[in-house]
């Protein structure tokens, strides 16, 4: 009887986790908004252009470790820098990022969304779910998309 609240965190867990699995198949189109990302003139003129979105919360220790692992690894940093035009942290709970939440609806969290910008629409790529190792990050954020 202890172990119910976990029980029931676990399976709540695992049907978000599920789910988000069946919505990575859509791809999606977010249109270019002012207060959520800025595109500067060069940005535009570029045919291509990639980023990342990483949903996230203060109170999650696979977030936490994330984000630790991307502001401090050398090698991420590098591929980031020079793949990216950045990596955005979108706190789930920050009611400013409403229409983020709203259009990806992250079921779990760390939720991580690779986007390429064309034609002044930031489009889904490719999304990966949970905090993950050094070796999965580089291997998954040296993999674009062929034109």
């Amino acid at each position: 009887m202890k172990n119910l609240p976990l029980i029931i965190i676990i399976m709540f867990l695992a049907v978000g986790f599920f789910s988000e699995m069946k919505k990575s198949d859509t791809p999606v189109s977010i249109n270019y908004q002012q207060n959520a990302i800025e595109i500067t003139k060069e940005d535009k003129v570029e045919k291509e252009k990639f980023m990342v979105a990483q949903f996230s919360a203060d109170w999650c220790g696979p977030c936490r470790q994330l984000k630790y692992l991307i502001k401090n690894d050398e090698d991420i940093k590098k591929i980031i820098k020079e793949k990216y035009s950045e990596w955005m942290i979108i706190d789930i709970e920050d009611p400013e990022n409403k229409e983020w939440v709203d259009l990806f609806k992250p079921s779990t969290i760390p939720l991580v969304v690779k986007l390429k910008l064309k034609d002044g629409k930031w489009t889904e790529v490719e999304r990966f779910l949970g905090s993950r190792d050094k070796d999965f990050l580089i291997k998954w954020l040296n993999k674009l998309p062929k034109k």
